[in-house]
């Protein structure tokens, strides 16, 4: 049977645990699988086979879901918003329970740190230019040279 038992807001902390227990490597492969089991039977049909939503639900259960708002859509239709980052998931009632229809996955406010800036070719030419022909004096860890 499709969705599971509760209402969406304790689904959603059902579904967290159950992707804990999945990526759990120390939990029995027969633990494990009956989490994954039950996570797959949370999920709708098109959810889970058509746009194979489920490993990016795996890897957004990482962090702490926690219920924002609950907005009804319909009678049989709820979108529940989560407090960081702001995903949206949409549950439809399939008869005594809900199943997830929709995901919608926001990406964390924290900005990732800024990659390593590599200087390019002429910038590393005129470095060494500067290098032969100036002093320099000691900032942090890098050496800089200062113009006369």
């Amino acid at each position: 049977m499709r969705g599971l038992d509760g209402e969406p807001e304790a689904i959603v902390a059902e579904l967290q645990r159950l992707a804990t227990v999945v990526r759990d490597d120390a939990a029995s492969p027969e633990l494990r699988a009956q989490a994954l089991a039950d996570l797959t039977r949370a999920l709708d049909d098109h959810l889970l086979f058509t746009e194979n939503r489920l490993p990016e639900l795996l890897a957004a259960s990482n962090s702490e879901l926690t219920v924002a708002s609950r907005e009804a859509i319909g009678e049989r239709r709820v979108t529940v918003t989560l407090r960081e980052p702001p995903h949206h998931l949409t549950f439809a009632r399939t008869g005594d329970r809900w199943a997830l229809s929709e995901l919608k996955l926001a990406a964390p406010s924290a900005k990732a740190p800024e990659p390593l800036r590599v200087p390019t070719i002429v910038e590393a030419k005129a470095l060494r230019v500067r290098e032969r022909c100036g002093r320099f004096s000691r900032h942090g860890s890098t050496t800089v040279r200062r113009d006369r």
